[in-house]
């Protein structure tokens, strides 16, 4: 599953400087896998980079109220930290 349309830029989310970094490598976003149940929902992806290959992410989100109140991120940072890259 491929996200359609073209990827926010940074400037318009709250970011983080090592966020930044990434959105400007980052080519692709392939969404492989949504899993829903109750407030929870995960969603695995693979984010395709130019010069750090492809890095598969998960993020879990909490939603209450129809916000999301929580969202954490895992991934691998070995190929960003190689680029000198290195996630806050």
């Amino acid at each position: 599953m491929d996200e359609p349309g073209p990827r926010p830029r940074a400037a318009t989310w709250r970011t983080t400087p090592a966020l930044e970094q990434f959105l400007q490598i980052l080519e692709h976003v392939r969404l492989l896998k949504e899993l829903y149940e109750g407030e929870d929902a995960m969603m695995l992806h693979d984010c395709e980079t130019g010069p750090a290959g492809t890095i598969r992410t998960a993020e879990a989100f909490t939603v209450r109220d129809g916000k999301i109140r929580e969202i954490r991120l895992v991934f691998d940072p070995t190929e960003l930290i190689k680029l000198g890259r290195r996630p806050e």
